[in-house]
């Protein structure tokens, strides 16, 4: 059976494959630029496959897993591209997630070694698992760079420790799992290096480029900063912390160091549209500008349009982190109407079908994808009658990736999304199983039963719509003298223990009973409308 990438791809073998080459092209240019220093690609390249080379000296590659547990930095670089050229998965993990959820994750990834940037001891990690970047270990890795020739230099470029297959898994991207606990989206090579490779292409991105990284390791945005962004010979810009959610100071960002290219999410640009001094700033630079993850209110998204200049590459981008991006829509010429924007065409090589059992009508169903991007599944569990995969028309033996998400074909051949078929939400950008929440929340003592519910999320004048948060609807539980408790400030605590920042509910809200549908079961829409009547 057949999982959704066709057997064939017009690009690389291996998603590192191409900044290698691009380190070889283009060895003097800047590779990265971070507020605590930069780094040439020939410098670069030397660092990843020294680190590559201990990795097989040391037993921990090839083809086993490394968990990179770290703030984005040049160090998390060099240790995710020594990864992969050592012929291992990395597998990104959030240096602030709880260590409840990192310890979950550790349990079921199975890791050959954990690289930190310092010993959290809440982890469950066996010593000699396990590498920190403030330990001699990780500085003796790179003692050869201060003394190395020209003609090292040369062969530690040239040095390919093992040959990888299209086959094999690149990385795993931890996501939020209906159930409540985390699921690995495993990626393989041949899917890996599909989008990255056609969006160089596609938006013309070369060595004149300055590409902003914004979005974390851990979310697949970054693939495209990572591997579009350093196969360039362009510089990736990681843009600091401090930065990310204070829209004048981004703004200020792109402006100084003039950036050409950011792919980030629209509830970022939105908050740069409204409050980030656009129109003071010089944008001239700017090449192209890339949108994924969630909806752009169609306000905020010609408002941000009008602070370009008009040559801008403008996209919408869309695709479930099984997917990468699958669909892609040129935004340049905004409707003008309010409809929100199409997410448009397949990227080359892929198919695309609804399933109409899910749906309102012949014409609107649940997007089905097959095409090179796709995963190869979920880490730990078979394919084999899995709910995710359904049968691609025409093609026996062959499945596609059911992507959750209801859509059709408008009168130009673009998908135009009209929601979901589950409990799956996005929040700034990143996907976020309502599930998860719940039985993180109903763990708590106070908490007899809760429904998790999305609501937009307004400007701070009301005026506009910016984003979308989380707002729990909790039933308290009885105490043994019949009062009705609920500490807010005790449940908040309790979810921080379990959940990223991300997946946070902003309010929570006592209840006395759920509101029942015709079904009998719980009417999830009027409590989304109640929600957003208090927003």
């Amino acid at each position: 059976m057949e999982y959704g990438q066709p057997k064939t791809n017009q690009y690389l073998t291996t998603i590192q494959q191409g900044f290698i080459d691009a380190a070889l092209a283009h060895p003097n240019n800047n590779a990265i630029w971070t507020d605590c220093g930069e780094i040439t690609y020939s410098d670069l390249l030397c660092r990843c496959n020294l680190f590559a080379q201990w990795l097989v000296a040391n037993n921990h590659a090839p083809n086993k897993r490394t968990a990179l547990i770290l703030p984005k930095s040049i160090d998390n670089i060099v240790a995710l591209f020594g990864v992969l050229i050592a012929g291992n998965t990395y597998v990104p993990l959030g240096s602030t997630w709880p260590a409840n959820r990192l310890n979950t994750i550790i349990n079921n990834g199975e890791f050959d070694l954990i690289i930190q940037e310092t010993l959290n001891p809440e982890l469950f990690v066996d010593k000699d698992k396990s590498l920190t970047f403030e330990s001699n270990q990780w500085q003796s890795i790179f003692a050869e760079l201060d003394t190395a020739s020209e003609d090292q230099l040369i062969s530690i470029k040239e040095h390919k420790p093992n040959v990888v297959k299209g086959s094999d898994i690149a990385y795993i991207l931890y996501t939020s799992g209906s159930t409540g606990v985390p699921k690995g989206v495993t990626v393989s090579h041949t899917a890996a290096q599909f989008f990255p490779a056609w969006a160089k292409n596609e938006f013309n991105v070369d060595e004149t480029h300055r590409i902003a990284s914004m979005a974390p390791f851990t979310f697949d945005l970054s693939t495209f900063d990572l591997f579009t962004g350093l196969s360039s010979g362009g510089c990736l810009y990681i843009i600091p912390e401090k930065f990310k959610m204070f829209p004048t100071r981004l703004s200020g960002f792109l402006e100084k160091y003039e950036i050409t290219t950011l792919y980030a999410v629209p509830s970022a640009l939105s908050l740069m549209a409204l409050n980030g001094n656009l129109h003071k700033r010089d944008f001239s630079h700017f090449k192209t500008l890339l949108f994924a993850g969630e909806v752009f209110p169609i306000e905020t998204c010609r408002l941000f349009k009008s602070f370009l200049p008009e040559d801008v590459q403008y996209y919408n981008l869309y695709g479930p982190t099984e997917t990468n991006v699958c669909t892609y829509f040129d935004a340049s010429d905004i409707p003008e109407d309010d409809q929100p924007l199409p997410i448009g065409k397949t990227l080359p090589n892929h198919f695309s079908f609804i399933d109409t059992e899910v749906g309102e009508g012949d014409n609107v169903g649940e997007l089905c994808i097959y095409g090179p991007t796709l995963m190869s599944g979920y880490w730990g569990e078979s394919n084999e009658g899995a709910p995710y995969w359904t049968n691609v028309p025409g093609k026996p033996g062959i499945k596609a990736y059911r992507t959750g998400d209801v859509t059709y074909l408008d009168e130009n051949g673009h998908w135009i999304y009209k929601g979901r078929a589950d409990k799956m939400v996005k929040i700034f950008g990143y996907r976020v199983e309502l599930g998860e929440i719940e039985s993180s929340l109903v763990k708590h003592d106070d908490v007899e039963q809760c429904v998790v519910v999305k609501r937009d999320r307004k400007s701070p004048d009301g005026s506009k719509t910016i984003g979308e948060e989380l707002l729990a609807f909790i039933i308290p539980s009885q105490s043994k003298d019949g009062r009705v408790d609920l500490n807010q400030t005790e449940i908040f605590k309790h979810c921080k223990n379990d959940l990223p920042h991300y997946m946070l509910p902003s309010t929570i809200v006592k209840i006395e009973e759920f509101p029942i549908g015709q079904s009998g079961k719980t009417d999830r829409l009027k409590l989304e409308h109640q929600a957003q009547e208090m927003a």
